[in-house]
């Protein structure tokens, strides 16, 4: 019952290299992805959110208006934490419930756990293996700045509200160092899925 947690800095690639392992046959469970389920309308997550933060933060359509809602926390640590410790636990139980799901379907399934915060959060205690995506530090300003349209201020604030890609990687059981072509990349990604698949 292989249960990975893949995690690596902010803009670092992770999601290219969850892709690789996709490609491979793993389940990747993306939770980036989750985090938008849990407060979608109509959910609990979201009506803590409206009653913590203010109703400023829905749309009209009565969605969550993520720009607002990052706004305050991204620039206030401590209603950031507010935050995490509301959602965190509503995407760690779907988390798993998914992965359970995946793996009754089929027990020899790898299941990826793509999660930003795994080593901050604790959530690697939980998985078989880890996995760490890296890059150098300029080039994970570059494609924040590129991907999030911000400006390398705000790239490296939000790289600072996790922990270093070199922390990260000397907890890992495997580093995917994405500083060169996709094509590398793919490859480690291979190396390593000869290591984990059943």
């Amino acid at each position: 019952m292989p249960l990975i947690g893949l995690t690596g800095g902010y803009a670092s690639g992770k999601s290219l290299v969850s892709g690789f392992f996709a490609e491979l046959g793993a389940v990747v469970l993306d939770a980036d992805k989750l985090a938008v389920e849990v407060v979608e309308p109509g959910t609990e997550g979201l009506l803590s959110v409206a009653e913590r933060f203010g109703h400023d933060v829905l749309k009209e359509d009565g969605s969550l208006d993520r720009k607002k809602l990052g706004a305050i926390v991204f620039n206030n640590p401590a209603r950031l934490v507010e935050l995490e410790e509301m959602i965190h636990p509503l995407i760690r139980a779907l988390l798993f419930r998914r992965a359970d799901k995946a793996l009754e379907r089929d027990p020899k399934t790898v299941v990826i756990a793509d999660v930003a915060l795994l080593f901050e959060k604790g959530l690697y205690s939980q998985m078989e293996k880890t996995i760490a995506v890296t890059c150098d530090p300029e080039q994970q300003v570059e494609r924040a700045m590129r991907r999030d349209c911000v400006t390398e201020a705000e790239a490296k604030k939000r790289a600072s509200l996790q922990w270093t890609m070199d922390k990260k990687a000397a907890m890992a059981d495997y580093v995917v160092d994405n500083s060169g072509s996709p094509k590398k990349t793919k490859d480690r990604v291979g190396e390593i899925w000869s290591l984990i698949s059943p």
